[in-house]
Formats: C-alpha cells, sequence, structure tokens
C-alpha cells in the first residue's frame, strides 16, 4: 500500500522482498546490487546498483556442532513455504528416479506451513511427488540448523531461490546446488557459491542442473571432495565483508542529483 503513496518527495526501496514495486507506484530508486546490472530494464525504478548483492548476511548464531553422520544421502530443501512448486518439485522426482544412491529429501517450510490447516494437503501433495521426502514442519531456528548440519549437501530453490538459509547452509558446512536465473532472488546463491570459490555447483541449465544434484547423490567422493573444500574456506572472510559506505553513498548520489534517469553504478 505504501509503494502507492507519495509520502515523501523522493522515494526509495531496496531489497525487503526483492522484486519491482511495479508501474503504477510512487518510487522512484531501487537501490539494488551489480549483480543485476544487465536487468535493470525489468523495474519501473529508476536502478542505483552498489557492489555485490548490495546487502551483507549476518554471522549465524548457532555455534556448530560438527555432527554429520553416515546414512543414506540426506538433501535439504529449506524452502519457505511458497517457493514450493510443482516444477521444482517434479525436477527432483526426476532426480531421484536418475540417482542410484539411497537417498531422502528433507524439506523444512519453517514452522509458518502450520498456519490455515496448510500443513495435511501440503504433505500429503507433497508426497504425491516426494514419496521420499520428509517435512519437517515445527522446527524452531536452533533446532532447524542442528538438524540440518546432520546432513550430507542443500539444493536451492528455483524460480524464488534463498539468501540467508543458502548462508546457513554454507556455514552449516553444506555445498549448495543451484539454478541460476535472471533476477536477484535467483541470483543470490550464485553469487555466494562463486564467493567461495564452488561456481561448479551453479548453473543456468534445468538439464545441468539436475545432474549436478544426481551427481552429489551417487558419487560419494565427489561429495566428500566438495565438503572439504567448503571446510578450508573462510567465510568470514569471504561473506561476511567488513562495512563500507556503498549504501550511503548511493543515497548522497540519488539526493545530489534527483531527478535523473538510471541506472546508476556506485562503488566501481
Amino acid at each position: 500500500w505504501l509503494s502507492n503513496c507519495r509520502l515523501a518527495p523522493i522515494q526509495i526501496m531496496g531489497y525487503g522482498h526483492p522484486a519491482t514495486s511495479g508501474d503504477n507506484s510512487e518510487i522512484d530508486y531501487f537501490i539494488g546490487g551489480t549483480v543485476e546490472r544487465d536487468v535493470t530494464d525489468r523495474y519501473a525504478e529508476q536502478m542505483v546498483l552498489i557492489p555485490g548483492l548490495a546487502q551483507c548476511p549476518t554471522w549465524p548464531t548457532y555455534e556448530r556442532k560438527n555432527n554429520w553422520k553416515p546414512g543414506p544421502v540426506r538433501i535439504n530443501c529449506v524452502w519457505g513455504p511458497d517457493k514450493y512448486n510443482y516444477a521444482m518439485l517434479a525436477g527432483l522426482a526426476e532426480i531421484s528416479k536418475a540417482a542410484k544412491a539411497k537417498h531422502e529429501w528433507h524439506l523444512f517450510p519453517s514452522p509458518g506451513i502450520n498456519r490455515y490447516g496448510a500443513l495435511v494437503p501440503f504433505k500429503q501433495s507433497i508426497a504425491a511427488v516426494l514419496p521420499n521426502a520428509i517435512v519437517h514442519s515445527s522446527l524452531e531456528y536452533y533446532e532447524y540448523m542442528e538438524h540440518a548440519e546432520t546432513h550430507d549437501f542443500s539444493v536451492n530453490s528455483y524460480p524464488f531461490g534463498g539468501y540467508n538459509t543458502v548462508v546457513e547452509s554454507l556455514y552449516l558446512g553444506l555445498p549448495v546446488v543451484t539454478l541460476e536465473g535472471d533476477r536477484f532472488y535467483n541470483r543470490a546463491a550464485s553469487y555466494l557459491l562463486r564467493k567461495v570459490d564452488m561456481d561448479a555447483l551453479t548453473t543456468t541449465s534445468p538439464a545441468q542442473f539436475l545432474s549436478l544434484v544426481v551427481r552429489m547423490i551417487d558419487e560419494p567422493e565427489h561429495r566428500a571432495a566438495m565438503r572439504k573444500k567448503l571446510e578450508t574456506v573462510n567465510l568470514r572472510k569471504c561473506l561476511f565483508d567488513a562495512p563500507n559506505d556503498d549504501f550511503l553513498d548511493a543515497f548522497d548520489y540519488i539526493l545530489a542529483n534527483h531527478p535523473f534517469n538510471g541506472p546508476v553504478i556506485i562503488g566501481e
């Protein structure tokens, strides 16, 4: 509602819900990341871009337990309830059909799935497509983190991917396989993976994405190598950047130059 009201002479938005406010909004500018420098025409607002994702992740408060244990290959799908869709689940079913090793899909839709009586039909729908899926619907943050750490790797959702959940997975030592798209919300994971030198786990091809996941399931040596590589990464240095003035510089530019036509890149 507020995005359609003119409350101030200059109005700016950013990555809260990472999408344009729409053609009829009263928002003038969108402070985004250079990860979207090639799709600025998709936004109704004038884009002011700062380096990377235009935000820094928060270091998790959970203390790792290093509690991984052998067993069937356990794959984390830590997606909000609204990120599940039939095409994605059908892709996971195709992976299960192609993979030879025993594996389980662990779905963490967050306690929000318990609202409005949605859990029962959600579980029924999941079971119809993925009979080897386990739904965790009542875990709070620390319980979820401890449980997720016992598993082998993670798969990102598509088309609306994760950000904090990807950071959490990497923090837990779990590699993430992702399909990259043409929006911030399906590019964040790829950007983070490249920052930790694990871009081999990202692709723009749906077929390649399926192949990457199947390989992670069926090749324990490859899976172990990816996990070992991730453990050697200094995550604080790679992902949790020191504070900088890019965001403030973007505001200074807007205030000094309004009105203007974008896109404008700050900090490069």
